[in-house]
């Protein structure tokens, strides 16, 4: 029989807040390999779930779910929730017909509050439920966990903006990453970096306050007394404080992400603050794999790939790969077309990009095999190796005559100047390789033995 482990023993979160701190770091390591073997055979999103695997537990450890309720907003990172809820022995099914989804997904579990992809709507649905709790005279907290790139969406503003100024028992995660997909730029980007600072003072203030919330009798009154005497000298004295402050949000952070007591720590201090509390944590996305750390967007969504040398089995171009490509040939001949990848690193294309038919550049089409000689697939495959690796040029000089004579020298004009006036000499090696220095190539040469139709049909 395999070996029983810590995971395997988890039907439920009642289990988890019965492990000690080393059993909760061992639970973490386990997580993660069960991630890597199950998603390398299932496919799925990677990455970011292996970021989250310590926020996670300290999560489930800390909150009362499904009494307390957990909306994630960047959906696509709650396979460890999902772990941590009973759904282990049904994991291998993840993204598959009648399988668990991909998704939190209210229907698979009553731990799935709410439905929800990379759409920045996890405060203002969370806000709503916390307001419902407080209406209905129910208790428990509701967490919205958003990371830093759906932070960048409007929605999140508007649900920060009135949550602020609410009552209920509302806390926000902050899954700082630095990461979209790839890593993010702009403003918002910039303001947490400036956030992520005195990780030392944070541990301080986090002991502080749960030592101050032990004194019988007089310490939780004591700790509010202090904030508010806190808030107010903030106010008065620093007009800068943070923006989640001028919110209304009580701020705590940056906490170190993968630091399990830090994490909890600082989540039984946001249940003993009395107004929306935004917790800001630092992640590593990709943490655990060291392909998916080195390059966490190539891992963000990924199909079945070999473990050991993270390498996926060749496939079908995705649709971002065939559209990317489909874009970059139509701005060869548009220069005013232009890509805007939201909230991440764009790579610039220059002007005169071109390729080969190993970059997409160029492609042959099918061939129609209802015609076709048998072989003929075979021997165009060959050429298509040999132009690919270099070994066969399309325009050999070798093989044909212009006038009766070889042709040793072209210049074409590469720069294109309103007077297309011959700048760069385009026969190098041997081959006439005009298409390498600019694209939509031309020449006005005449091969010999080259029959042109518009003049036998005029």
């Amino acid at each position: 029989m395999p070996e029983e482990t810590i995971l395997s023993r988890i039907k439920s979160p009642a289990d988890l807040k019965q492990l000690t701190y080393p059993e909760m770091t061992a639970l973490c390591g386990e997580i993660r390999d069960f991630l890597i073997q199950t998603v390398s055979q299932t496919g799925g999103h990677l990455s970011s779930n292996l970021g989250v695997v310590e926020l996670t537990v300290a999560l489930h450890k800390v909150f009362d779910t499904p009494l307390d309720r957990l909306v994630w907003d960047v959906g696509h990172q709650c396979y460890p929730h999902k772990l941590l809820t009973g759904r282990m022995e049904q994991f291998h099914t993840l993204r598959q017909e009648n399988g668990l989804g991909g998704f939190p997904r209210p229907s698979e579990s009553e731990y799935d509050t709410f439905i929800a992809g990379h759409s920045s709507t996890s405060i203002s649905a969370a806000n709503g439920m916390a307001k419902a709790k407080t209406l209905a005279g129910e208790d428990g907290y509701v967490v919205a966990i958003i990371g830093d790139g759906a932070l960048t969406g409007g929605l999140a503003y508007e649900g920060l903006s009135n949550a602020g100024r609410s009552k209920d028992k509302l806390v926000v995660v902050l899954n700082d990453n630095r990461m979209s997909i790839s890593r993010n730029v702009g403003f918002v980007a910039r303001y947490l970096a400036n956030l992520r600072a005195k990780p030392r003072y944070v541990r301080f203030k986090n002991a502080f306050v749960n030592f101050l919330s032990h004194i019988p009798l007089l310490g939780k009154g004591l700790y509010n007394c202090l904030i508010r005497v806190k808030t107010k000298l903030k106010q008065a004295v620093y007009k800068n404080s943070s923006m989640f402050e001028q919110m209304g949000f009580h701020y705590l952070g940056p906490i170190d992400g993968h630091d399990l007591k830090d994490l909890t720590r600082a989540m039984e201090t946001a249940k003993k603050i009395n107004r929306p509390v935004l917790l800001h944590v630092e992640t590593i996305k990709g943490k655990g794999y060291t392909f998916a750390a080195e390059s966490p967007d190539r891992y963000h969504g990924v199909g079945k790939f070999d473990v050991e040398t993270g390498q996926a089995p060749e496939s079908a171009p995705s649709f971002s790969t065939t559209f990317g490509e489909c874009l970059c040939r139509l701005a060869k001949d548009d220069p005013e077309i232009c890509a805007i990848t939201a909230a991440m690193n764009g790579t610039a294309i220059d002007a005169d990009w071109t390729g080969t038919l190993a970059t997409g550049s160029v492609v042959l089409t099918d061939l129609n095999t209802a015609v076709a000689a048998e072989g003929t697939q075979d021997a165009i495959d060959a050429v298509k190796a040999e132009l690919e690796n270099g070994t066969r040029q399309v325009f050999d000089v070798n093989t044909f005559t212009v006038d009766g004579s070889k042709l040793d020298t072209y210049k074409a004009d590469v720069d294109t100047d309103a007077d297309y006036t011959p700048d760069t000499e385009v026969i190098v090696d041997g081959a006439f390789r005009e298409s390498t220095f600019r694209s939509a190539p031309y020449f006005d040469l005449r091969i010999d033995g080259i029959t042109l139709l518009d003049e036998v049909y005029g």
